[in-house]
């Protein structure tokens, strides 16, 4: 696609542009810049050809709802995350692209982006059902300057943004399941994975967010319906997929250069009431031992804070734990 003359269209804010003005400009004949117009189009871009007072014209009426580099990058607000945008129309894992980037050296912040995936990953070996051109499926290349932080600080830090980043869109309340599952009335709107890599450079994570935007109850298979739901789902109405976008990156940054420089305080005072766990009765997995206690409290330096029956409080740091669910009978 002509990125260039894509941006003179923009530019135009809906307003036509004459269309021997634009050849000129670019130094194209008619034809070649028609042939360049009919690119955009099948790109999902609706360019109307108009006459007003007998000159041909262009003007930009629709752009599509899809995640091109270019189009991601006209919507930022960040200063440093997502400003080199790698997207695809398809891959197995978004993950697993930023992972080889990372290694061949691509910067902190860099985005990868993908339309659909056919084996995104969750925690515990589980898939993330991506269908195409409905939800964010995106993974993050993250390189710390020292100290850096744990692949916890990390997860709770995504968790928070994520959240934060959706109530925005959807005004509505949300809640997080420990550690990577973003709720909403109780159902599953989103999923998070934090990796730790080994690049042979610098300490680099591996941030990875699939949220369900567009959705409706037919997206799903039939194991996930009334398991799942999207922002659509919650409110009832259709996203735009690079506005949800640019919020998440936007608050994501905001949070993460706020734990990068140690203000994990404030990382738990937004946790907290975001939980689904504290105050609650769980069965909590811990070197593949299963215990069972109250969450009194979680912080992402010290970890879970149970009461186990018959004990006193403890901190189980949260790199220990591998998996927290409600106990039987727990409300």
């Amino acid at each position: 696609m002509d990125l260039e003359l894509l941006q003179r269209l923009v530019d135009a804010g809906g307003l036509p542009v004459e269309v021997d003005a634009l050849a000129a400009t670019r130094g194209f004949d008619t034809d070649e810049l028609m042939s360049r117009v009919d690119g955009l189009r099948r790109g999902g871009y609706v360019i109307e050809r108009i006459h007003p007072h007998g000159s041909a014209a262009l003007r930009l009426l629709k752009s599509p709802d899809l995640l091109y580099a270019h189009e991601v990058k006209r919507r930022l607000t960040t200063k440093w995350m997502g400003r080199k945008v790698v997207s695809v129309d398809s891959c197995e894992s978004t993950n697993d692209i930023a992972k080889d980037l990372a290694r061949e050296g691509a910067p902190s912040g860099t985005l990868v982006l993908a339309e659909r995936q056919s084996r995104g990953r969750g925690r515990r070996g589980r898939v993330w059902h991506s269908p195409a051109g409905t939800g964010i499926y995106a993974s993050l290349i993250v390189k710390p300057e020292d100290p850096p932080p744990t692949t916890a600080v990390l997860q709770f830090t995504t968790g928070v943004a994520v959240a934060h980043a959706a109530m925005k869109r959807t005004g509505k309340p949300a809640r997080l399941r420990w550690p990577n599952d973003l709720l909403f009335a109780g159902r599953k709107a989103a999923g998070l994975l934090v990796e730790a890599i080994d690049t042979g450079d610098s300490p680099t994570w591996i941030i990875g967010i699939g949220l369900n935007v567009n959705q409706i109850e037919e997206d799903f298979p039939d194991d996930l319906r009334g398991i799942a739901t999207s922002l659509r789902l919650v409110c009832g109405k259709p996203f735009d997929r690079l506005a949800v976008l640019a919020t998440l990156l936007a608050t994501l940054e905001e949070w993460y250069d706020r734990t990068a420089g140690g203000d994990t305080e404030a990382l738990a005072a937004a946790w907290r009431p975001l939980s689904s766990l504290i105050g609650e009765e769980v069965v909590l997995t811990r070197g593949g031992k299963e215990c069972r206690g109250t969450v009194s409290d979680l912080d992402p330096s010290r970890g879970v804070l149970l009461k186990a029956d018959g004990e006193c409080e403890a901190w189980i740091p949260a790199e220990h734990v591998s998996f927290i669910r409600p106990a039987a009978g727990s409300r």
